[in-house]
């Protein structure tokens, strides 16, 4: 799961129709960066994805969600308004992988994944949590 940092802030001081700018270019940026054969991104909520990769480990799928966000954080916003300066925007992202059975749902998946991503966003944003409670240090920080 992926939620954009402080989205309703930034809906706030450029608009609607910039907000919807920027998760275009997120959707983008985030399927571009994609390498996963069957993996997919899906929008999920307004200010969130679901990046689903099928036969990934929990490593691959840690690896692939820091790529993400390391990519989205190097994409430079251009808001629409002359007078408004580029911006930079981060994301979050909880990761939870599982063996597919009976007695897991597609909805334990999701709220495993959305218990990491709470804690990301708790941990002050722009960085990747798992649900194991491993964080991954963001590289521009090491």
């Amino acid at each position: 799961m992926i939620d954009i940092d402080k989205f309703r802030v930034y809906n706030e001081a450029y608009g609607r129709p910039q907000g919807d700018r920027l998760l275009q270019t997120l959707a983008g940026v985030l399927t571009s960066t994609l390498r996963h054969p069957d993996g997919f991104v899906a929008r999920f909520g307004r200010p969130e994805f679901a990046v689903l990769l099928p036969d990934a480990d929990m490593t691959g799928a840690l690896l692939t969600a820091e790529e993400l966000r390391a990519n989205v954080k190097a994409t430079v916003i251009i808001p629409v308004s002359r007078d408004t300066a580029p911006t930079a925007v981060t994301v979050s992202i909880g990761v939870a992988t599982v063996v597919p059975s009976g007695d897991l749902s597609a909805d334990d998946l999701m709220a495993m994944s959305g218990q990491a991503l709470l804690t990301a966003k708790h941990s002050g944003g722009n960085t990747v949590w798992s649900r194991s409670g491993f964080c991954v240090e963001p590289a521009e920080a090491s």
